[in-house]
């Protein structure tokens, strides 16, 4: 059977690309939503303890998922500011580890703002 060869501009990419993280974004949401709501019924009702405790060790997950996306962001920022400070690179290839950089901090920010949303809530 031949492989179905799927071909994508970078713009339907990043579009699809966005599409998933938006619905990843709104599943986290809702699944939050519902460990606030379990949390408080949970003191009223004990067996209700255990799908609480479902949804703290997924509410931990994440934390714990966020932490490590942002130490990865911060590890891949040193590289390339080794890169840049280390090696000969044009002027070109600078400016361009640069904007890079720039990205990466965007969504080295964006992600410690979700962080910090998440650990606000419980």
């Amino acid at each position: 059977m031949d492989a179905i060869n799927i071909r994508m501009t970078l713009t339907e990419r990043d579009g699809y690309l966005n599409k998933i993280e938006q619905q990843i974004k709104e599943k986290e949401q809702y699944l939050l939503n519902k460990y606030k709501q379990i949390g408080v019924l949970a003191k009223e009702n004990e067996f209700l303890e255990s799908v609480k405790d479902d949804y703290t060790n997924y509410y931990n997950y994440i934390v714990q998922e966020k932490q490590a996306q942002i130490n990865a962001m911060e590890k891949i920022n040193a590289h390339i500011n080794s890169l840049v400070l280390n090696t000969q690179l044009s002027a070109d290839k600078i400016k361009d580890a640069k904007i890079e950089q720039q990205r990466i901090l965007n969504e080295m920010n964006n992600i410690k703002q979700n962080l910090d949303y998440l650990i606000t809530i419980k």
